[in-house]
């Protein structure tokens, strides 16, 4: 019976040895790239633009109107093709007017907080690592109080800069004693009976 020869090296107790780790990357900070970032731009020089929908975040390049008279107002397009723009100088995300309003029933039916939306829309763009997607968080917050407030303002026929009065925006309360709807004639000769 012949003896194999092992290329094993044998330790012995006592021996100095410098072990090393098998895997070598940073515990914290590392985030692998499940989804690819789109380029600033494609090659025909059309930006692309991150749109926020009720499915999900989507890079897609952009191709503004060159019309003499709308090079200037890309807000306006946008609104136009129901897409609310984060911003309104360097336009770089927008929000579907869908996305909203679904923001806003799952915030009143379902109290679901703006932090629990945006990590459900996370969620919905790439289920296996979320935090791939892009963070627009802080956008999310100031555009979903700029689109109540224009909720609201159209609700109560509040045209233009028309500045609301105290309560002017508040919604009928049939429960509330009112004056002229549910208490009846000469009731503050009765409330005057009673200091």
């Amino acid at each position: 019976m012949a003896q194999a020869t092992s290329n094993i090296p044998i330790i012995r107790d006592g021996d100095d040895v410098d072990w090393e780790d098998e895997d070598e990357r940073p515990v914290a900070g590392h985030i692998p790239r499940f989804l690819p970032r789109s380029p600033p731009s494609d090659g025909a020089g059309r930006e692309f633009l991150t749109i926020v929908h009720s499915n999900g975040f989507h890079d897609l390049p952009v191709v503004w109107c060159a019309c003499p008279g709308h090079i200037y107002d890309r807000d306006i397009q946008l609104i136009d093709l129901e897409l609310y723009p984060a911003s309104y100088d360097k336009i770089k995300t927008a929000f579907t007017f869908e996305c909203l309003n679904q923001q806003r029933i799952h915030s009143l039916e379902s109290k679901m907080s703006l932090a629990q939306y945006h990590n459900y829309l996370h969620c919905l763009t790439c289920a296996i690592y979320p935090d791939a997607s892009p963070n627009r968080y802080a956008e999310l917050r100031r555009v979903s109080r700029q689109w109540r407030n224009l909720k609201y303002r159209k609700w109560f026929w509040l045209l233009d800069n028309e500045q609301a009065g105290r309560g002017e925006m508040a919604l009928f309360c049939a429960a509330c004693p009112q004056s002229s709807i549910n208490l009846p004639v000469g009731w503050q000769d009765d409330c005057a009976k009673y200091p």
